[in-house]
């Protein structure tokens, strides 16, 4: 059977936005970190948790804190737990899995008055959901369904989510589709986006308050095809030819200022088309004409306050694959997508009759941070520079 989109545990890349500030987890090929942008430039690289295996998934709590459940070296499935405006990590073994560490499954947690995982089993290809008592025991997996390969998650709210896979259906044919889950209500009704008898090459879904949105690549013996679904009250819509050719790569679906936007690569380009009508239509596919990197990846994309359409709704992004804290293409669509409230750290002057000492540290310390803050406008004015060169560069 074909897997859907890629084997577990591979290229995870997680963005959150959140009030004041824009965190990059990753993985850097050792340790499981993250990167900061607060008001104009990316941090250094912070450590979650070292040594750790590749598997991790990211879900952030009612009061915003961040929840990182990943593996480490010795197999165990280890929560980490960041409050919000803290740079510490708490740690603690969840689970201990016998089977072979290079097989963990993906844990996603949800969190609501208590704690439940989703996870997947490679052993068996089962997905399952386990919950947390209020005495911090676990209750008995539930199975939800058999799946062939990787699975998403996208939350509508703290305590609900639809969890988009394949389905292992008994004629062998690929069936790609989503259920519903709760803490305590599981629907075990698959329900299928499209069925087809040609492997996946790539999908993007997209889940707003009232509706799906499907974009999907299938591949047949002539070439590609990418196709739009919408699922809302109505039902499944008809599938929309969105573009064909002998090569598709990648696909991602968003939402920028009231325009449902895919944007997609071909034979490494990539390529825009937008709809005006809720997906009705689409109109012809164009090059996408602002640089980006020549290397895309796709990351899974949280935001903390809710998300608009009228500015930028979406589940994913693009980054840079050699450098994952790198967004492409949404910033350039949304201008104000790195729009951070700039923390100003204000010093009051002492009194004019301050001991001589106190009127040395006050100058001192402000002279730091007009140090700092001229650091960082050079530090902008050579990116700025950077990006000029390349955009004056004589195409060949």
């Amino acid at each position: 059977m074909q897997r859907f989109i890629k084997e577990i545990g591979i290229d995870m890349i997680y963005i959150i936005k959140q009030a004041d500030k824009i965190l990059a987890f990753f993985h850097n090929d050792v340790d499981i970190v993250y990167k900061t942008f607060l008001g104009s430039r990316w941090s250094d690289e912070h450590v979650v948790l070292d040594n750790a295996m590749k598997n991790f998934s990211i879900n952030i709590s009612r009061d915003n804190s961040i929840y990182v459940f990943c593996g480490d070296s010795e197999g165990n499935i280890v929560l980490c737990v960041s409050e919000k405006d803290s740079e510490t990590w708490s740690k603690k073994i969840m689970l201990s899995v016998p089977s072979d560490k290079n097989q963990l499954p993906i844990f996603f947690p949800m969190i609501s008055d208590t704690l439940s995982l989703i996870y997947n089993s490679p052993t068996d290809n089962t997905l399952l959901i386990q919950n947390m008592n209020f005495d911090n025991t676990w209750q008995p997996p539930t199975i939800l369904d058999k799946v062939s390969g990787n699975f998403k998650v996208q939350n509508i709210s703290h305590d609900h989510a639809l969890v988009f896979y394949q389905s292992v259906s008994k004629d062998n044919k690929p069936n790609i589709g989503y259920i519903e889950v709760s803490p305590h209500a599981y629907s075990k009704n698959f329900k299928t986006i499209y069925s087809s008898p040609y492997p996946t090459v790539d999908t993007s879904f997209l889940t707003t308050y009232d509706k799906i949105y499907a974009l999907y690549i299938t591949k047949n013996m002539f070439g590609n095809q990418l196709f739009f679904k919408k699922i809302d009250d109505n039902g499944i819509s008809n599938p929309i030819l969105v573009y064909e050719n002998q090569r598709i790569e990648i696909c991602l679906l968003s939402i920028v200022n009231n325009q449902l936007t895919a944007t997609f690569k071909s034979r490494g380009q990539l390529l825009i088309s937008t709809s005006n009508d809720d997906g009705e239509s689409f109109t012809k596919p164009t090059a996408y004409k602002n640089k980006i990197c020549s290397d895309l990846k796709k990351a899974t994309f949280i935001c903390e306050n809710p998300m608009s359409t009228a500015d930028f709704f979406t589940r994913e992004v693009y980054v840079d694959e050699h450098a994952p804290w790198d967004i492409q293409v949404l910033p350039d669509l949304c201008n104000n997508f790195f729009d951070i409230p700039k923390i100003e750290k204000i010093i009051s002057p002492p009194p004019p009759d301050t001991a001589k000492d106190e009127q040395i540290n006050y100058m001192t310390e402000l002279i730091k941070q007009y140090k700092h803050e001229l650091d960082e406008l050079k530090q902008d004015n050579t990116l700025l520079e950077k990006k000029l060169l390349a955009l004056q560069k004589p195409n060949h």
